[in-house]
Parts: structure tokens; C-alpha cells; sequence
């Protein structure tokens, strides 16, 4: 009777994480969260700031080949970071030497934006929840107050960890996070974290 209980315990398990939770097909989708600079400024002094956290949000499409494996498409908004100061606060950028605020209230800012691309994976764990996966290639976009002459882009790895919760057929909610590697002077890589719908068809 052990033995038989068990089998069935096996059983059970092997059809819940084989369970169809999304069907096969298109999906579209839009989240907002916070996004988490990394960068090369340390070391400020007096009443310099660094805000390195701002609200972010993110459009995405995507196509599920199979019950696992499917491929999506993002844009994002990545919101700015900035580092403000008053006259003769200093700081350090990456590998060059201290520089410091020339007038009182001075700001600069860096916005970042994020298109990419990147091949998926859901794990069903029963018929309502399943753990995501994603590792792709984006295309970054900064723009920084200084003026354009000061701009960066360029295209770097990025992945992604998340939840979703299977509402009806066709509307999911999902939870993520990813990191998106960044190559720029100021700035290493960006941490989102997401809370949105997807639209299932």
C-alpha cells in the first residue's frame, strides 16, 4: 500500500509540472516597478546626492512556441539617475580623478531606455502558478543632460527571473526581475523589478 501511495504521489506531482497553465500562442503585456542603477560615481562628499533608483515601466509581446519554450520582445523605460551637489562637493566617476560641483544646485541626469529581445521559459508548478525564465540581448539608449554630444548606446546580455499567476485563459499576472548589463562611463548594469498583466491569445 506504501508503495502504491507513492506512485501515486509521483504521479500527481509529474502532472502538475506538466500541466498546460499558458496555451500556445501570442501574448502582450505592460509592468511598472522600480529600476536600480549601478554606477561608477562613489565616494561624494558634502551634500552631494546620488539618486540611483527611479519608477520604470515596460511594454512586451511575446509568442509561446510550446507549453515551455517561447520568445519575447520588450521596450522600457527606465526612468534617470541623477547626482546633485552645490559648489566644491566632489566625487569620483569610474577611474578618473575627484571632480567637483562648480555652482550651487548643480544636476546632472542620465535617462535609460531598453529594446530587446529574448528566449523564454515557464516551469508550470500546478494549474495557476509558474516560474519564469528569460536570457536575451538588449539594445540600451542614454541620454544625458549635459546634451547629446554626451548620448551612449549599445547592445548587451540581460536575463530574467519571475512568477505568474494564471488568472483566467487569458490574463496572467507576473512578478520579475531583471538585470539588464548596461557598458556605458557611468553606469554597469540596471535592476528591474516588475509587477504586471499579460494578455493571452
Amino acid at each position: 500500500k506504501y508503495i502504491m501511495k507513492l506512485q501515486s504521489l509521483l504521479i500527481a506531482l509529474m502532472l502538475a509540472l506538466t500541466t498546460q497553465v499558458h496555451a500556445e500562442g501570442m501574448y502582450v503585456g505592460l509592468s511598472g516597478g522600480q529600476a536600480d542603477y549601478d554606477t561608477a560615481v562613489t565616494q561624494l562628499t558634502g551634500t552631494a546626492q546620488l539618486d540611483d533608483e527611479d519608477t520604470a515601466y515596460k511594454l512586451f509581446a511575446g509568442y509561446r512556441a510550446s507549453n515551455n519554450f517561447g520568445v519575447e520582445f520588450h521596450y522600457a523605460d527606465l526612468g534617470e539617475v541623477s547626482l546633485s551637489g552645490n559648489t566644491g562637493d566632489s566625487f569620483i566617476r569610474g577611474n578618473w580623478s575627484a571632480l567637483a560641483f562648480i555652482v550651487d544646485g548643480g544636476k546632472v541626469a542620465q535617462e535609460a531606455k531598453s529594446y530587446g529581445v529574448a528566449a523564454t521559459y515557464a516551469l508550470p508548478l500546478n494549474d495557476s502558478f509558474s516560474l519564469l525564465g528569460k536570457i536575451g540581448f538588449h539594445r540600451w539608449d542614454i541620454e544625458n543632460s549635459s546634451g547629446s554630444s554626451f548620448d551612449e548606446d549599445g547592445t548587451e546580455p540581460f536575463y530574467g527571473i519571475g512568477a505568474s499567476y494564471q488568472v483566467n485563459d487569458n490574463i496572467a499576472i507576473q512578478a520579475e526581475f531583471e538585470r539588464l548589463q548596461i557598458d556605458s562611463i557611468d553606469i554597469d548594469d540596471i535592476d528591474l523589478l516588475s509587477v504586471g498583466l499579460a494578455f493571452h491569445f
